[in-house]
């Protein structure tokens, strides 16, 4: 028996991948954000600074959940894989910083409230990026 269109839609492979990502990008995207508070708050980080090394954290993580629940295989070798994922995480890193310093420094936004705007244009970037780029479909 077929399943009705709309369970089809559902149930194929890229939307699974794609709740998948979403899971495992939340629980890094909390990992970064609790990061970046404490490194501020409780280690007296510069908010620039507290914010590279919670996203470099969190993308780690990140990239070993990734591996592990949601693309199957990656295109190339491991070492190849490792490369891409750092080198397109670290144009996240860039697009993060760009973010994180316009709206603190420039708009004198609060650092928490810039780091959900950071957030939002990095998840787009990290998703078509990995997966086109370093994940096969």
């Amino acid at each position: 028996m077929k399943p009705a269109p709309v369970l089809a839609v559902w149930a194929s492979p890229l939307r699974r991948q794609a709740q998948l990502f979403v899971l495992v990008g939340a629980v890094t995207v909390g990992l970064d954000y609790l990061l970046l508070f404490a490194l501020v708050r409780y280690f007296t980080l510069n908010y620039f600074t507290a914010a590279a090394v919670s996203f470099l954290l969190a993308s780690g993580v990140n990239y070993l959940f990734s591996i592990r629940f949601v693309f199957v295989a990656g295109k190339y070798r491991k070492s190849i894989e490792l490369s891409l994922f750092v080198v397109t995480s670290l144009l996240g890193l860039a697009v993060n910083q760009a973010a994180m310093w316009s709206l603190v420094d420039w708009l004198h936004t609060d650092y928490r409230l810039a780091k959900l705007f950071a957030i939002a244009a990095v998840t787009t970037w990290n998703f078509f990026s990995k997966k086109r780029l370093v994940f096969t479909t």
